[in-house]
Formats: C-alpha cells, sequence, structure tokens
C-alpha cells in the first residue's frame, strides 16, 4: 500500500521531533511553517535536502575534507602541512553553539546519518515515484 499524506506528515514529524533531540540549534535552524495542507510530499523532499546538507555541513569528515583541500594550496610559514583550522564564534553565537570555537578536524563523522537519510529519501521517492 502506497505512503499517504498522514504517513508522510508522520514521517516528517519523526524527523523534527529526532532532530530537536539530538541538536536543539540546527533544529531551530531547519524550522519551518507547518506542511502544506494538500500535498505535503515536496515539503518532506525539500527538509530532508536541507538537514542533509546543514548535517553534512557540521561533519567531520567535510572539515577534514575541506582541510585537504586547504593543503593543497596553502603551508604553514615554516613549509609544514596545515593540521587544524579553528573557527572562533564571538558574540551572540557563542551562546547558541556553547562554546568559543569550532575545529575542522574535531567534529563527529556523520556518514552513516547522511547515508540513512539518503536511504530514507530514496524510498519516499520510491513510494512516491517524484522528488
Amino acid at each position: 500500500m502506497p505512503l499517504n499524506r498522514d504517513d508522510f506528515v508522520s514521517i516528517l514529524r519523526h524527523l523534527q521531533n529526532t532532530l530537536r533531540q539530538f541538536d536543539p540549534s540546527l533544529s531551530d535552524e531547519l524550522l519551518t511553517v507547518d506542511a502544506p495542507v494538500e500535498d505535503v510530499r515536496p515539503y518532506v523532499f525539500e527538509y530532508l535536502d536541507r538537514l542533509t546538507t546543514a548535517i553534512a555541513a557540521r561533519s567531520g569528515r567535510t572539515g577534514q575534507e575541506t582541510l585537504t583541500r586547504l593543503n593543497e594550496f596553502v603551508r604553514t610559514e615554516s613549509g609544514q602541512r596545515i593540521g587544524d583550522v579553528s573557527l572562533v564564534i564571538t558574540g551572540a553565537d557563542q551562546e547558541r553553539f556553547d562554546r568559543a570555537e569550532i575545529s575542522l578536524t574535531e567534529r563527529p563523522d556523520y556518514s552513516s546519518v547522511l547515508e540513512q537519510l539518503g536511504q530514507v529519501r530514496a524510498m519516499l521517492h520510491d513510494e512516491w515515484g517524484q522528488g
């Protein structure tokens, strides 16, 4: 039996609630108005795409890839490869992220989460035939 509108709404709510528990600040960033009344399916795909992009940006794997690319072109004054880059956070963002700096190499690797989100999206695409 194909998924109906209520199924898509349940999936969306589950994703939103799980994200809220996992990362409240990211949940706030992705906070959107309620899904459209008529057809929620495109909204679910949009949310999945935005969620995937946001999690990929927070992944240590992305940070490591950025550092690898940086090292292709830049060296320290002594000629060594750059071992890490830290972003200094100021003002209200310190409270929001609950830290004063973010290291590109000390972030968690969310590859498995991203893979699972891709699988969910593919399954929903197969169910709906669009997206």
